[in-house]
């Protein structure tokens, strides 16, 4: 999860936000006939929807037993709300935009391309946001986002894409859907994948630690302060007319 640049933190922070707004942009239209969250695409969203993972870890009595199979099945109630949430803006998402999926010039930091598309589909917008939040914006050993490098991060979205009220609100809740998709995976490997390998069985924990931490009241409260102070002034209603024209009209 440690972002490890040379160039510029800031710079390429604010051109991978002002890309993934212009992809959220991006018009869908009735006959374009693309698959969404129903049908498939961002990587195991499915295996969570449809209760896959939760039948691998009951099939064994130990993993059934290990502390983690709780803490799943409460976390699966809010990544299950948030990705069928029907009311929050929707239309065309990467479904992986982590930096491994980014191209960016060596030298000046811009912003080259997305690859991988194998995740596309129709989905919230906030599932690729809070994608690019937990791929870029931890340090490492650190259990809450950097805030330079979330206000970077969110600053060059939102020059071309406005945050609606809700979607500030359900920010933090897509944070934690994203985190227990890839700590759920990290388990998985472990101990049902490669149970050989027993130096990679802790290595959900630091995710289950952030995952907590943003549940908690300080976590929540930090999250919200932070979303708040780098969003002031940029609601809908309050924003340069260029700027409302991409929110409202494409």
């Amino acid at each position: 999860m440690e972002i490890a640049l040379s160039l510029n933190e800031n710079t390429v922070l604010r051109n991978i936000g002002k890309e993934l707004a212009a992809l959220h942009s991006v018009a869908v239209t009735p006959d374009a006939k693309l698959r969404d969250l129903s049908t498939g695409g961002v990587a195991t969203a499915r295996e969570h929807l449809d209760g896959i993972y939760l039948e691998k870890f009951d099939e064994g009595s130990a993993l059934g037993e290990h502390t983690f199979f709780k803490f799943y099945q409460e976390e699966l109630v809010n990544l299950i709300d948030c990705l069928n949430n029907d009311k929050l803006p929707r239309g065309i998402i990467h479904g992986d935009p982590f930096l491994d999926n980014i191209l960016l010039d060596e030298k000046s930091g811009n912003f080259v391309a997305f690859i991988d598309w194998e995740d596309t589909t129709v989905g919230p917008y906030l599932f690729d946001l809070a994608c690019a939040i937990i791929g870029t914006c931890y340090s490492a050993n650190k259990i809450r986002v950097d805030q330079e490098r979330f206000k970077a991060l969110i600053s060059g979205y939102m020059q071309r894409r406005c945050l609606t009220k809700e979607e500030k609100a359900h920010l933090p809740r897509f944070m934690q859907t994203i985190l227990l998709m890839n700590c759920t995976w990290r388990f998985k490997h472990a101990y049902i994948d490669h149970p050989d390998k027993k130096e990679d069985r802790n290595s959900h924990v630091e995710l289950q630690e952030k995952i907590l931490y943003l549940k908690e009241e300080e976590g929540m409260a930090f999250m919200k302060t932070l979303i708040e102070n780098v969003c002031a002034g940029r609601d809908e209603e309050n924003v340069p007319p260029c700027v409302k024209i991409i929110c409202t009209v494409l």
